[in-house]
């Protein structure tokens, strides 16, 4: 079903590549699940929102994109508010990662295309709902020429596996693949890799 409707249809990796969890691994996974949704509701975050209107909320887990250097950029923000100062939130359920706040980082080059926010009116806030010690706190921005870096490095790689950029049309041979056999089990792009 999901084939025929993505956007209303469930496509969970297990399904895709036919991957029966144990029960023990599905036991985790509820618990995860359980005290990640606990967390959310006992917060506080949501009565943090009360009184706001509607035109506060400016994107609620909406696939939107931007313009970086001619590169359409695609972003994804779990949520995103606008009171005195952009707050650009994103829902982790794992552990704190480097990569979160440079993911955020993008998210914040991303607000200052689409509303012209300035960088010193945004805040980035990673929120960890599955860890014992939560806390709702923003992380320091990573400097957007740093950023910017990092966005033209990774597009770069991109366009290096692809033998007409124009059409996007990858050369298979130029693809990263890994030699830690171990992370293909759960990577999400073994169909076209393996």
């Amino acid at each position: 079903a999901w084939r025929n409707n993505v956007k209303h249809n469930c496509n969970l990796f297990e399904h895709y590549y036919k991957r029966e969890p144990t029960h023990e691994e599905l036991k985790v996974k509820l618990s995860k699940a359980q005290r990640s949704i606990t967390t959310f509701y006992e917060c506080g975050f949501l009565e943090s929102l009360e009184g706001l209107s509607p035109e506060a909320y400016v994107a609620v887990d909406e696939l939107d994109s931007f313009d970086f250097e001619g590169i359409r950029v695609f972003a994804v923000p779990d949520f995103a508010v606008h009171k005195d100062s952009y707050e650009l939130y994103d829902w982790k359920t794992g552990k704190p990662s480097d990569n979160d706040v440079l993911q955020l980082s993008c998210y914040a080059l991303y607000a200052q295309a689409k509303w012209q926010a300035v960088l010193e009116h945004i805040r980035i806030i990673p929120v960890y709902l599955a860890q014992e010690d939560f806390a709702v706190s923003p992380s320091s921005i990573i400097a957007p020429d740093e950023v910017k870096v990092y966005m033209r490095g990774s597009i770069g790689q991109m366009k290096s596996c692809l033998f007409d950029i124009s059409a996007n049309k990858a050369d298979e041979q130029k693809m990263f693949r890994t030699t830690e056999a171990w992370r293909c089990k759960n990577c999400k792009f073994q169909e076209i890799c393996l």
